[in-house]
């Protein structure tokens, strides 16, 4: 159930918190209760170009099977839990300036709290695990990116770090639309971004290698 444009019902707060990346990207991240996630004001971020704008799928310490949810039409129920949705816009600066004050209107009127509209000058994003790179002893530099979905991250962790330290790691939920026979659906999918830095004379071999690695992407930044 969406929870745009009215206050919550839940006790859990909603909130928004807006973060400049050094990548070239703004990452926001919301909180809320998953059991009624702000399903308007995402939609309408994804398409206004955020990457990953996409409801946190629930734990499962929140499913209770004992007792079915007929008004969804589910088998189970859910209980309120905290959940976290990380959406990234990537663009020029005045892109993402432009999309950070969009982004504020939107989770305003969604009632979410904070001050999401503001871009920070330079604030990192603190990702789930970052480890500095070695200064290169010459040569040119290239970023190779990996998603991969959750299963396989652990392989794809091993292989990434045999080309060199993790520079960015980070969990997100992929939305796929889907439409048959007129129906239009959303399946979402749990991924694992991976970033790791070599010497650019070697990237399309990291780029080989790595796509074998059961990733669903593999590229050059």
């Amino acid at each position: 159930m969406a929870m745009d444009a009215r206050a919550p019902t839940s006790p859990i707060e909603l909130t928004a918190r807006l973060v400049a990346s050094a990548t070239g990207e703004t990452v926001l991240h919301l909180s809320y209760d998953g059991t009624e996630p702000p399903l308007s004001a995402l939609g309408e971020l994804r398409r206004a170009g955020w990457a990953d704008a996409v409801p946190s799928p629930p734990p499962a310490s929140a499913i209770d099977w004992t007792r079915p949810d007929e008004a969804a039409g589910r088998r189970y129920s859910l209980h309120p839990y905290p959940a976290t949705t990380t959406a990234r816009f990537r663009g020029t600066r005045d892109q993402r300036s432009a999309a950070a004050a969009h982004a504020r209107e939107v989770l305003t009127r969604a009632g979410f709290a904070g001050d999401p509209g503001r871009e920070p000058a330079q604030e990192p994003v603190v990702a789930a695990t970052t480890m500095a790179a070695p200064e290169p002893a010459g040569g040119t530099r290239a970023v190779v990116e990996v998603v991969v979905v959750e299963p396989n991250a652990a392989l794809a962790r091993t292989r990434v770090r045999s080309w060199g330290e993790v520079m960015e790691e980070h969990a997100e939920t992929r939305v796929t639309e889907v439409t048959y026979r007129g129906n239009r659906s959303e399946t979402f999918t749990p991924v694992v971004r991976l970033c790791v830095e070599v010497d650019e004379r070697r990237a399309d071999d990291a780029v080989r290698d790595l796509s074998t690695a059961g990733v669903v992407e593999v590229r050059i930044r």
